[in-house]
């Protein structure tokens, strides 16, 4: 299966928000020593919140229709940082005002799919 890729026009406003959730695990011993590891192969998870100031309606209903048509499967998307990853939207908000505005939180996708 060939994953989409995720390239919103406009693209995102400045601002975009990374951050990494880290799994470890620990081990405490009676006499205070600690030993400390990552849990599992792929420890580190990337967060990512697109936020579009300002878009035309036609704009806001074409990035929601990519992101409510992947909620099961996930997709390419390069943020500024010039990395790509595979993603999977876990959350949306819409703001209906003049201009109209968007967020979508994006977490870091791990699975076999393409």
């Amino acid at each position: 299966m060939t994953l989409d890729t995720f390239t919103p026009a406009p693209p995102p406003s400045p601002g975009t928000k990374l951050s990494r959730d880290i799994k470890t695990r620990k081990a405490e011993f009676g006499d205070g020593y600690t030993q400390e590891g990552p849990d599992g192969s792929n420890p580190i998870r990337r967060k990512i919140s697109l936020t579009w100031d300002v878009l035309l309606p036609e704009q806001q209903a074409a990035i929601v229709a990519f992101l409510e048509g992947h909620i099961t499967t996930p997709f390419y998307y390069t943020p500024a940082n010039g990395i790509t990853r595979k993603w999977k939207c876990v959350g949306v908000e819409e703001t209906f005002d003049t201009p109209f505005s968007l967020t979508a939180n994006l977490e870091q996708y791990f699975g076999l799919d393409a």
